[in-house]
């Protein structure tokens, strides 16, 4: 396996070469900020807000990926509308199979297509009788990356 194996493990490298390194905020940043305000009631109204002021400082990273990996233009737009689309894709089945337990550690990227793998269904095949109902939610880092 190689250094950027899961998908989460990609943005990460990504972000903390070319986010975080130029004073973006990190994810856990993002996160432990929002906190305080997820954890009471009262304060949800503020959260929109709050979320749009970090997402200033929270800029995507992904398009740096797919430019080291290829330094071609066209190849490099076949693996970004391949990552694209497959985020397309495996989200709309997803949410119509009602398959949960989706996050970035068991999501995969291909180095040389772009496409998203994914892995570990178990809560599909195995114990489904554990989750009453499962909704399938894209992460907000997701989605900024798509563009």
């Amino acid at each position: 396996m190689s250094a950027c194996s899961g998908s989460i493990r990609c943005v990460e490298v990504a972000e903390g070469r070319y986010g975080v390194a130029n004073g973006d905020m990190d994810a856990d940043d993002i996160r432990k900020s929002l906190k305080p305000l997820q954890d009471k009631e009262k304060l949800w109204n503020q959260l929109p807000a709050k979320f749009e002021e970090c997402l200033n400082d929270f800029h995507p990273v992904m398009r740096h990926f797919f430019t080291e990996k290829h330094r071609d233009p066209m190849t490099w737009f076949t693996m970004r509308l391949n990552y694209t689309r497959s985020v397309a894709v495996t989200s709309i089945i997803g949410w119509i199979l009602g398959v949960g337990d989706r996050h970035c550690s068991n999501i995969l990227i291909d180095q040389k297509t772009g496409e998203l793998v994914h892995i570990d269904f178990g809560i599909v095949f195995e114990d489904v009788s554990i989750v009453a109902a499962s909704v399938f939610g894209m992460a907000w880092c997701w989605t900024r990356e798509i563009g």
